[in-house]
């Protein structure tokens, strides 16, 4: 069976009326903090068997719920809403969870493998608030999670290998121990506090991104560290501020080169979003049209290719 057959045949077992009514109540009680066990649901791997499960139509309201030990897989999930609530042990694999919104909420040791995740807000931030949401040894592999939202969240030992992750903006996040594996395509880390009343920081702390393909992906105010850096010899590592200083110096001794124009405005980007520590990372591939010339400045700057 392939994945798509198997995604509808869990959503299958649910078509009956009596199934669906079964479906209404378990929603309430998760709406109302009740709890599953005595609904006849079934045990699936040691999780209260609510696969393929659908709430259509209707937006999910969550308010100061414990989820634990669900699973959810291939279910539609769509428009839930998460406030002050606890997610543990859950699994979301292949779901639909589409426009979801999270506040205050942390999730345990839970799975969106393959699940469907756009257009959702994974770190929304109320003004006042006093933390944003945590996600903590949650594995996103595979999910689909272009331009989602990702303002004030917490990911601590979690892993994206081989999500979509086009145009995600980490900013105002923290990622601990994080994996990410694969096309890493129009990534934004950012690590600069936005002045929005949220009093802790940004790290970026031991994350591993030894197996990634950068494509147009930006580390703005990022301290690189503690990061394990893909060997790709595209890739340009600027260890210190001195080093584009440096590199500026050499390129306004090469003024007579066409490009000379469009290098030094891509130093001055990559100069106004230094880390704490004036670490910075530049592909090659995405100044193709200046490569050569921002390669040679940086490297006789002291800059060093990776691989």
């Amino acid at each position: 069976m392939d994945m798509t057959a198997g995604v509808k045949a869990l959503r299958q077992r649910w078509a009956t009326p009596a199934r669906q009514q079964l479906a209404a109540e378990a929603g309430a009680r998760l709406r109302g903090g009740g709890r599953l066990n005595d609904l006849g649901l079934g045990v699936v791997d040691g999780l209260i068997d609510l696969r393929g499960v659908s709430f259509p139509g209707r937006t999910v309201q969550l308010d100061g719920c414990r989820l634990e030990g669900l699973a959810l897989d291939a279910g539609d999930l769509t428009s839930f809403r998460f406030v002050d609530c606890t997610v543990v042990g859950c699994r979301f694999d292949r779901a639909l969870c589409r426009d979801w919104r999270i506040w205050r909420t942390d999730f345990t040791d839970c799975s969106f493998v393959g699940a469907d995740l756009r257009t959702s807000s994974l770190g929304a931030w109320l003004e006042g608030q006093a933390r944003g949401n945590v996600y903590d040894h949650v594995r996103f592999t595979r999910a689909k999670m272009a331009r989602l939202g990702s303002a004030a969240a917490t990911y601590i030992d979690c892993d994206f290998s081989d999500a979509d992750l086009t145009m995600v903006n980490f900013w105002q996040s923290s990622l601990i121990r994080c994996t990410f594996a694969g096309k890493v395509k129009q990534v934004v880390f950012n690590g600069r506090l936005m002045g929005e009343a949220k009093p802790d920081p940004n790290p970026m702390l031991d994350i591993d991104l030894a197996q990634a393909r950068l494509e147009g992906t930006e580390f703005r105010w990022i301290d690189l560290s503690r990061t394990l850096l893909p060997q790709d010899p595209d890739l340009v590592l600027i260890e210190n501020a001195d080093m584009l200083v440096r590199a500026n110096l050499l390129l306004r001794a090469r003024g007579d080169v066409p490009e000379a124009g469009h290098a030094a405005e891509i130093l001055r980007h990559f100069s106004s979003r230094l880390g704490s520590s004036g670490t910075s990372l530049l592909n090659l591939r995405d100044v193709s049209s200046c490569a050569d010339l921002i390669s040679e400045v940086l490297l006789g700057a002291g800059a060093r290719r990776l691989g």
